[in-house]
């Protein structure tokens, strides 16, 4: 579901009255028994990073999220039935706020690393029908993983944790400076023509590329604009959150000591600043916190990711499917898709046969739909092929 999940960002930062007793919270906790680097496979769906944890005996679906601390699933806390106790107002990455309790794990097991005494948010991720489709149990966050030194292996689709950074061999890797956010969170700075950007997000929690917001863009730094996105820009812990989407093409970005040739960015006019799964899957990326490094080695033998695309995002409520994000060009906008148009069948099928997980899954799955859409009382009936959109 990669060209889906580009639509989602999955990240917390914590409200300016979190206090400094709730902060300590992400300090809490300990890996056990690390004293060689140990390796374990994970599974890549929807484009994002899945792992099974076991927590107290019981098997979950976790997402890998460095933009975030550890998070449990209402669903999850109700199965393991442990305390939980208020925590406070957290904010998700458009800016909506809402309080949320916490929880502290005993036992957390991923792979062969065992923790104990880890800290936890709780949120209703099965409440957001996209993370429902997904089966999300929890996040890993930034908050346990600065235990240990981790190295994602894109390529061959593997992590490697050791307790510090010789363990690896990182004489070809380049590196960046990295700071991190009272949750762990690594945040570094990257440099856009002569305006340096502070403050970016290492998130592994978002399925985008490099994101930034649009005040930041320096107009000579930009050589064009290859597409535009309206309507839902992305979904966060309690929803979507519209905005407009420019996707700029620049010769002038660099991150660390190295220039990106004709880079593409996502610039968006009310939130930014992350650098997500797109970006660094072109790389084997190793973090140690506690160093304040991030390693970076490219895959030389690497092709150019071209994700394909229809050009445009669903939303149902109600058993209401509707278009709720637009991209132009794309061959969505060509035939003339319009948002808030209805789709009252795919193919042959009426929506109302299907559930929204199902929607999604078709497609992604195939190169070639008809959609029957439905706006003021009028419908008409479309062919749409995917094609790369920049």
């Amino acid at each position: 579901m990669k060209r889906l999940i580009a639509l989602l960002l999955i990240s917390i930062s914590l409200s300016a009255c979190v206090s400094l007793k709730r902060n300590q919270l992400w300090e809490k906790g300990d890996v056990l028994r690390l004293e060689e680097k140990v390796s374990f496979p994970f599974t890549e769906k929807w484009g994002m990073i899945f792992l099974p944890v076991t927590i107290n005996g019981q098997t979950f679906n976790f997402l890998l999220d460095t933009g975030a601390p550890n998070v449990l699933d209402l669903k999850t806390l109700e199965a393991l039935d442990i305390p939980a106790y208020p925590f406070g107002m957290v904010t998700d990455a458009y800016g909506n706020q809402n309080p949320l309790n916490f929880a502290i794990t005993d036992q957390f097991t991923v792979g062969p690393l065992e923790h104990k005494k880890i800290g936890a948010l709780i949120a209703d991720f099965r409440s957001v029908p996209i993370f429902d489709c997904m089966e999300i149990d929890g996040l890993i966050g930034s908050n346990m993983m600065r235990k240990a030194v981790w190295q994602i292996d894109f390529r061959r689709k593997m992590i490697h944790v050791a307790p510090d950074a010789s363990h690896f061999d990182l004489n070809q890797a380049t590196q960046l400076r990295i700071r991190t956010k009272g949750t762990g969170t690594p945040i570094t700075d990257i440099q856009l023509g002569q305006t340096q950007l502070k403050n970016q997000t290492v998130d592994f929690g978002s399925g985008n590329g490099i994101t930034i917001l649009k005040e930041k863009v320096p107009p000579s730094s930009i050589k064009d604009t290859v597409a535009i996105s309206y309507g839902n820009a992305g979904t966060g812990l309690y929803g979507a959150r519209q905005d407009t989407v420019y996707y700029l093409r620049t010769d002038s970005l660099r991150i660390g000591p190295d220039y990106l040739s004709d880079a593409v960015l996502r610039v968006r006019n009310n939130t930014g600043g992350l650098l997500g799964l797109k970006f660094w899957r072109h790389y084997t990326v190793t973090i140690d916190w506690s160093a304040g490094a991030l390693y970076m080695e490219p895959y030389q033998d690497t092709p150019q990711i071209k994700s394909t695309s229809f050009g445009f995002g669903t939303d149902m409520s109600r058993d209401t499917l509707r278009i709720s994000s637009l991209t132009k060009p794309s061959p969505a906008s060509e035939a003339g898709l319009q948002l808030q148009d209805r789709i009252i069948r795919l193919g042959t099928t009426p929506v109302t046969q299907l559930d929204y997980c199902q929607v999604l899954e078709q497609l992604d799955r195939v190169q070639q739909i008809q959609l029957t859409l439905e706006n003021d009382n009028r419908t008409r009936t479309v062919e749409l092929v995917k094609r790369a959109l920049y």
